[in-house]
């Protein structure tokens, strides 16, 4: 079980971070996680132009907004950090599919995943979405969902690196 603070030390590539620790966020990461999150929906973007672009206050806008539920049972946010940066984070959120049509399900929603282009390849990705797969299956959840753009090969290939399948193809008609 994850407790507060969860630290690995990774084998891999010159470049990548070798030291880290998983905690929760706080309220003092508010600044990193508005760099991250621009950082993400930059790439994104690169990856795809037709990621929806973000207003100028976006990053800071997100980031208030997660300091906002770090305290709400249904929700968590991680962060790696290293030598005292925080280098990634990671957003869940308990989903209820309670509908009279369907048998009842509480499933998990891992919302957002960013590691910095600096810290990949250490397993620090694979270490947040163990902090979040923990959290859930001690909230009772079934499954866990989430959205991978479909231009991000890196990404999908991640997600199914850490036991993600296919599961719904989300498709676009432009008008």
């Amino acid at each position: 079980m994850l407790s507060g603070r969860l630290n690995s030390t990774i084998i891999c590539g010159s470049s990548c971070v070798t030291d880290f620790s998983i905690r929760r966020a706080q309220t003092h990461d508010e600044a990193a996680l508005a760099r991250l999150w621009g950082a993400m929906i930059a790439e994104l973007h690169m990856l795809d132009p037709r990621q929806p672009r973000p207003i100028p206050s976006a990053a800071t806008l997100y980031a208030a907004r997660l300091m906002n539920v770090l305290d709400d049972p249904g929700t968590r946010v991680f962060v790696a950090e290293a030598d005292g940066d925080v280098i990634g984070f990671c957003l869940g959120a308990l989903i209820d599919l309670q509908s009279d049509l369907f048998v009842p399900a509480e499933s998990g929603l891992i919302v957002d995943l960013f590691v910095d282009v600096s810290a990949r390849r250490g397993g620090i990705g694979r270490a947040l979405v163990a902090a979040l797969m923990d959290w859930f299956k001690r909230q009772g959840a079934a499954y866990i969902e989430l959205n991978v753009a479909s231009g991000n090969a890196n990404g999908r290939t991640f997600w199914h690196s850490v036991g993600g399948t296919d599961y719904q193809i989300r498709m676009r008609i432009e008008l």
